[in-house]
């Protein structure tokens, strides 16, 4: 207007909610199956809650956890990523395979003697 002019700059930053996703070292093996997961989760992601049932430990807060499998079966694996705005979660059902060891069922014993 005619008595001036006036501006003002502000940056603002838009926050969205993360968005999760992993992937695993492996998906499958025996017993004691020790399975390192990698966290692909968006940058904007600030805290991690995984489970894991049927893994030790079943759960993590750890961004990139290691979990152990010492039982057999199919195991799903859950990952909530969470920031101030929101949180997302992937499930991915089945996911861990482990497979039970070898047992010995039967056997036969052979005796040789040499005269």
């Amino acid at each position: 207007n005619e008595c001036g002019s006036d501006t003002k700059s502000e940056i603002i930053e838009i926050i969205t909610p993360p968005v999760a996703n992993f992937t695993s070292s492996v998906v499958s093996g025996c017993q004691g199956l020790s399975v390192s997961y990698v966290n692909q989760s968006s940058s904007n992601a600030t805290s991690f809650l995984w489970t894991f049932p049927g893994g030790i430990p079943n759960t993590s807060t750890e961004m990139n956890p290691v979990v152990e499998y010492p039982d057999h079966g199919t195991f799903n694996v859950t990952l909530r990523a969470n920031n101030p705005i929101g949180s997302n979660t992937i499930v991915k059902n089945n996911y861990i395979t482990v497979s039970p060891l070898p047992t010995i069922t039967n056997f036969l014993v052979f005796s040789i003697f040499y005269l």
